[in-house]
């Protein structure tokens, strides 16, 4: 059985790690962190990258 991971917008990631979507945007872009795509080509984020993105901002590797 083969178990899909949750997948988040580019704004609800923005609200959860209280950043703008524009610095969401600007990590993808400078490949801190690189978002998936739909088709219609919108940037998605795994949980996985959400905590991974957490942890960098906890440790101070990267800010807004």
């Amino acid at each position: 059985m083969v178990v899909e991971e949750k997948i988040y917008k580019l704004k609800e990631v923005a609200v959860l790690l209280c950043v703008s979507r524009s610095t969401l945007r600007n990590w993808d872009k400078q490949g801190y962190f690189v978002a998936g795509r739909t088709k219609g080509l919108h940037r998605v984020y795994t949980g996985k990258q959400i905590k991974q993105m957490q942890q960098k901002m906890f440790e101070g590797v990267i800010n807004d």
